[in-house]
Order: C-alpha cells, then sequence, then structure tokens
C-alpha cells in the first residue's frame, strides 16, 4: 500500500522538475534575447530543421557522455557527468525558443519571458507522462533545444526583397 507521503513526495518532485525547467526557459529568453528571438523565428519557419540539428548533434554527444560515464577512471566519469550536464544545459537555453513559440500560442505576442514560462509549463508538462514522456519527448525536447541554440547563434540574413532602396 502507497501512503501518501510516498504520493506527495512524487508530486512535490515533480512540480519541482516542471518550476525549474520552466525558470531556465523563461531565463534564457531573458538573458539572451536577441539568440532566442533568431532560434525562434528559425523554429517557426521550419519546425523541423532544428530537430534534425540537434539529433545530428546529441546522439553523438550523449553516447560519448554515456560512453565516458561508464569506463572504471574517475576522471573519465567526471568529464562524462560535465558532457551530459553541458547537454542538458545547452537543450533547456535553446528550448526558450520553443517555449516561447509554444508560449505565443498563435494569439498576441506577450511579453518574451511571459511566453516562455507559458509555453515552458506546456513543454514540461509533456516530459510527466512515464515512458513516452521520459524517452521521447524531454529527450526529442532537449535535443531540438540543442538544435536551436546551434541555430540561433547564425545571424539572419537579410531578405533583399523586402529591404528598402537607399535614397539619394
Amino acid at each position: 500500500m502507497t501512503t501518501s507521503a510516498v504520493v506527495y513526495s512524487f508530486l512535490f518532485i515533480h512540480i519541482g522538475v516542471i518550476l525549474v525547467i520552466t525558470a531556465y526557459y523563461a531565463v534564457g529568453s531573458l538573458l539572451a534575447p536577441a539568440l532566442t528571438e533568431r532560434a525562434r523565428t528559425r523554429f517557426a519557419a521550419r519546425p523541423w530543421l532544428p530537430v534534425l540539428v540537434g539529433l545530428g548533434v546529441s546522439v553523438p554527444w550523449v553516447l560519448a557522455a554515456i560512453v565516458l560515464l561508464n569506463l572504471p577512471a574517475a576522471p573519465a566519469k567526471f568529464a562524462g557527468a560535465v558532457l551530459g550536464c553541458g547537454w542538458v544545459l545547452c537543450g533547456l537555453i535553446g528550448g526558450a525558443a520553443i517555449a516561447q513559440q509554444v508560449g505565443r500560442g498563435g494569439g498576441p505576442a506577450p511579453l518574451p519571458w511571459v511566453a516562455a514560462v507559458r509555453g515552458g509549463l506546456l513543454i514540461t508538462l509533456t516530459w510527466v507522462l512515464p515512458l513516452v514522456g521520459w524517452l521521447g519527448m524531454l529527450p526529442l525536447s532537449l535535443a531540438t533545444g540543442v538544435g536551436c541554440l546551434i541555430l540561433g547563434i547564425a545571424p539572419m540574413r537579410s531578405n533583399r526583397a523586402t529591404a528598402v532602396p537607399a535614397t539619394v
């Protein structure tokens, strides 16, 4: 029989994780607004591109972290832990763009951090479902966040067709 203390501990752990991840999304959008806006714009235009870029970078990154964590030497384990934590951090910072896009919801654009909080709450709630959320949505959203971070670093190309010609 499961006691109420066990139920409450699982509930509060999940609530804590949801709040912390949402805070990372909000802080990521506040600390790097230009990067987040570029990544959000690119994600809105072609959502498959950050997914493919993120998976292409994340699979070898995570595999290297797992291999290093399984080696017997302590320095290798430490390097694997740093690689794994770095992947999660990059996924969360880049995920601010995804959270902003989800938080806008097709309506009027609120403040960027408000959109990040809205979208972050919705994204992290998809992680709660066992198996599908833990093994599917969590790694996929972190890998997509890595892809958004990579694509957000590159500056946007100006569209010459819509540029205003200079007057003489």
